[in-house]
């Protein structure tokens, strides 16, 4: 019929939308996938971060003990 080449046009669209889109993701998600594999760096970054954390509460609690008397 007459709509065939509405059709195959809209198809094209389609397939041309969904690769663009799968190719702006791609390099975010292998990124990522590389992350999420990599248990010791995601457990290495946890650390770092949580001694980070207690440094800071470290002087934080250090500065208020200080402020209060106890120091």
């Amino acid at each position: 019929g007459h709509c065939d080449g509405k059709r195959s046009e809209f198809e094209e669209l389609k397939r041309d939308v969904v690769e663009a889109v799968v190719e702006r993701f791609r390099e975010p998600r292998e990124e990522f996938e590389k992350i999420r594999g990599d248990r010791a760096y995601l457990e290495e970054v946890a650390k770092m971060g949580a001694e980070k954390a207690r440094e800071r509460s470290g002087r934080i609690l250090k500065e208020v003990k200080m402020r209060v008397g106890l120091l």
